[in-house]
């Protein structure tokens, strides 16, 4: 009863609808997509690409505590079946149509990619297996590197929280030397392969360097939400939460070293999203910052950014064919393209499969 008043009490604990989590979806895929229509050298992309993986991390764990606190127990058979009808219709459909376009303007089918991208082994198909394109069409599935790393946490965090929520601060404690072991492999492959282009992607995209920036958002839920963590609260209940955030993200200039600036990166921003993510959620309704996350339409970009990622990228592709990079046509096309692709991936593959999830226990709205 007394954690039941407790989250009635304080509405950062409700394991309810937060909208401005969508919204910071949409400003996620807004980055992403900025980067690749030609705006890379001055948007990050891979910051925002960074930013989901934590609110993945973020939600995820909080929907398990809320079923555990639910029912006291997790049930992992439901929980896989709703990731595969929430993931896998819009991929499929990606897949279709980038193997369409690879036989419509005669470019060589990998079968090896088309297996990397439906079984989540991306990433290192990128890095280890795939062939040097020969073509702007060899890249089709370069884009699923990222749903990899999501699924690799997917399938292994729910066991872990299965086995251990029960179990004290052990999840908590597992989780901190994930990321610390994902921060010092970093520094490790850059340390030891050079800083170059090869050991720079390679940390970029294999999920034993980047599952981190998930893991950061489980800590953030744990501590919220089972911990009820009394003095990390305070902090993101801070009007100063959000500067906190800030700084940290800018404190690149503060490192001596490239290399371990650049393996710090992924974790400096990461700890800056422990402060700015929730910290968003607990501004009152009236805040200029929550209501700008809370805007209708980067709420609705965000509820439509998984379709937006997958197909922006088949946008691109086709662009690219017909038209030079970057020029008004060349946007005209593929910003068209992806709206048009996104649009139809959401509202007739994707959300037909909402009530099949209720089903198994989700909370989609």
């Amino acid at each position: 009863m007394k954690q039941h008043q407790s989250q009635t009490l304080n509405p950062g604990l409700q394991n309810t609808y937060q909208p401005h989590l969508d919204g910071l979806r949409g400003v996620a895929i807004i980055l992403v997509i900025l980067a690749h229509i030609g705006f890379g050298q001055i948007i990050p992309g891979g910051f925002g690409v960074s930013l989901f993986f934590f609110i993945s991390g973020l939600l995820i764990t909080r929907l398990l505590i809320g079923e555990y606190n639910t029912n006291n127990t997790i049930n992992l058979k439901n929980f896989y079946l709703r990731r595969i009808i929430r993931l896998y219709p819009a991929l499929l459909l990606m897949t279709v149509l980038a193997v369409a376009l690879l036989l419509i303007f005669h470019s060589r089918v990998q079968p090896l990619a088309i297996l990397s991208s439906l079984f989540y082994f991306a990433n290192y198909y990128y890095i280890y297996l795939k062939p040097p394109a020969t073509n702007g069409f060899d890249d089709i599935f370069n884009i699923v590197w990222s749903l990899a790393i999501e699924e690799h946490f997917y399938l292994v965090f729910p066991v872990l929280f299965y086995l251990l929520h029960s179990k004290g601060s052990k999840l908590l404690y597992l989780s901190l030397v994930v990321c610390l072991a994902a921060f010092l492999y970093r520094h490790y492959v850059l340390y030891n392969a050079g800083n170059n282009y090869a050991a720079t992607m390679r940390i970029y995209v294999v999920t034993e360097a980047r599952v981190d920036a998930i893991m950061w958002g489980c800590i953030s839920a744990l501590l919220i939400y089972q911990k009820q963590a009394k003095w990390y609260i305070n902090i993101i209940k801070s009007p100063w939460a959000l500067l906190i955030g800030i700084v940290i993200i800018l404190s690149s200039a503060v490192f001596g070293s490239h290399i371990f600036a650049e393996s710090f990166r992924f974790t400096r921003q990461s700890i800056a999203f422990m402060f700015i993510v929730p910290g968003i959620g607990y501004l009152a309704h009236t805040s200029i910052i929550r209501r700008i996350f809370e805007n209708i339409v980067l709420v609705f970009i965000g509820k439509l950014s998984y379709s937006l990622y997958l197909f922006h990228w088949l946008a691109v592709t086709v662009a690219n064919h017909y038209f030079a990079f970057a020029t008004p046509t060349w946007l005209c096309l593929m910003l068209g393209l992806t709206l048009l692709l996104s649009l139809a991936s959401y509202y007739l593959v994707e959300r037909p499969f909402v009530r099949l999830r209720k089903k198994f226990g989700s909370l989609a709205r």
